[in-house]
C-alpha cells in the first residue's frame, strides 16, 4: 500500500513539474512525427472517385520498388515500379505538363493513353488486406484521358494472370484493368512521394 501511494506522490510531483510536461509533450510531437512519416498517402482518382492510396515500398530480386497499395475492382491492390520506370512516369507526366499547359490534349483520341509510352509494374492484390497473396508481372501504359470534361494523367494497368502457383483458389486468378487517374498535382505528388531518398 506504501508503495502505490508512494507511486501517486512520484507521479503528482512530476506532472507539477513544468519541465517534465514540456519534455512529454515533445516526446509526443517527436514519436507522433515519426508515426506520420511511416504511413505516407498519395491521392488517385479510380473511374469517378477520388481515394486515398497508401505509398509502399519493397525490394524484389535485388531491386527497390515502390507505389501504392488501394482498393479497387472489389479487391486491395499494391502496385509496385522499380526506379527507371519511376523516373518514366516522372518523365511523362513532364510531358503531360507542357501538352496541358500548351493545349495539346486531344479529347477525341482515344489512343491517348499511349500517349507517352510503356512501361514494367509488378502487381499483388486479394480479398483481404493483410493476406494480399496474388500477384503478377504486367505493364501499364502512360497517357491521360478525359473524365467529364476534365483531363487526368492516366496510368493503365494490364489485366494479368495470377502467377501464384500456391494459390489455387478460383477467386481472384486475375488481375483486372485499373485505370490510375491522377490531376496535375495529385502526380507530382506521388512522384515526389516515390521518388527514392538517395535522389
Amino acid at each position: 500500500m506504501a508503495s502505490l501511494s508512494g507511486f501517486f506522490s512520484t507521479m503528482t510531483a512530476m506532472l507539477q513539474n513544468k519541465h517534465f510536461i514540456y519534455f512529454a509533450f515533445l516526446l509526443v510531437l517527436v514519436f507522433g512525427a515519426d508515426q506520420a512519416q511511416a504511413q505516407s498517402f498519395a491521392r488517385v482518382t479510380i473511374g469517378q472517385k477520388t481515394r486515398e492510396a497508401q505509398i509502399i515500398g519493397m525490394q524484389r530480386d535485388g531491386r527497390e520498388l515502390a507505389g501504392i497499395l488501394v482498393y479497387a475492382n472489389n479487391a486491395w491492390n499494391n502496385i509496385y515500379f522499380n526506379i527507371d520506370d519511376l523516373q518514366t512516369i516522372k518523365q511523362a507526366a513532364q510531358n503531360y505538363f507542357g501538352d496541358f499547359d500548351s493545349m495539346k490534349l486531344k479529347k477525341g483520341n482515344k489512343k491517348s493513353i499511349k500517349k507517352y509510352g510503356t512501361i514494367s509494374c509488378f502487381v499483388e492484390w486479394g480479398s483481404d488486406k493483410k493476406s494480399i497473396d496474388r500477384f503478377c508481372d504486367t505493364k501499364a501504359d502512360l497517357g491521360y484521358v478525359f473524365v467529364k470534361a476534365a483531363p487526368y494523367f492516366c496510368v493503365s494497368v494490364h489485366p494479368a494472370k495470377n502467377q501464384n502457383a500456391a494459390q489455387s483458389s478460383p477467386a481472384y486468378q486475375t488481375f483486372e484493368k485499373l485505370n490510375l487517374l491522377f490531376t496535375k498535382s495529385q502526380i507530382t505528388d506521388f512522384c515526389q512521394k516515390t521518388t527514392p531518398k538517395s535522389e
